[in-house]
């Protein structure tokens, strides 16, 4: 009568853990999903920059005060976002590695 009592204790035990390491790697996905996202937009994000950068080192451009505020303003509302996206990526950095 013992002996099934053991094997029920470690048919418990493996499932246990079979539950834990499932509620950690759902955990890990979504973070992992979050985090892809983040970085997807931190990639436009640049891509973006880059260009408006670019454009107000155009003479051209440049020439046009009009233009140059708004590229001006587009600079500052990407580098904020930037800022605000990056601290996003280091949390969840972060809670992954916690987990």
């Amino acid at each position: 009568q013992q002996k099934p009592k053991v094997k029920t204790l470690g048919k418990l035990k493996k499932r246990e853990e079979a539950e834990e390491r499932n509620r950690t790697y759902r955990q890990n996905k979504d973070i992992l999903d979050q985090l892809k996202s983040v970085e997807e937009e931190i990639k436009l994000l640049e891509k973006n920059k880059t260009n408006t950068e670019a454009q107000l080192c155009d003479p051209a451009v440049l020439k046009d005060s009009k233009k140059v505020q708004e590229l001006m303003i587009n600079l500052k509302k990407s580098n904020q976002e930037l800022t605000t996206l990056t601290k996003t990526h280091k949390e969840l950095s972060l809670k992954i590695k916690e987990i």
